[in-house]
């Protein structure tokens, strides 16, 4: 089995959100490259960076509350 993503044509994403920084990388296990058919690639690979964002919002706006809670 090749390794994953490495000689094959992968579809990767990157963003950053404050001080953070996420990527994503969707592809076959079997080393097929993925093309612009293969959407469930795509949407795998955007519903991931979705929720990462999503996360890190949560986290940001959790840690906002509490410092404004804590009378900082």
């Amino acid at each position: 089995m090749p390794s994953f993503c490495q000689g094959a044509v992968c579809r990767s994403t990157t963003n950053s959100y404050g001080r953070y920084a996420y990527f994503t990388l969707s592809g076959f296990t079997g080393g097929k490259d993925v093309t612009e058919k293969d959407t469930g690639v795509f949407r795998a690979g955007d519903d991931l960076a979705e929720f990462t964002f999503r996360q890190i919002r949560q986290r940001g706006e959790a840690q906002a509350s509490a410092a404004a809670t804590a009378g900082g």
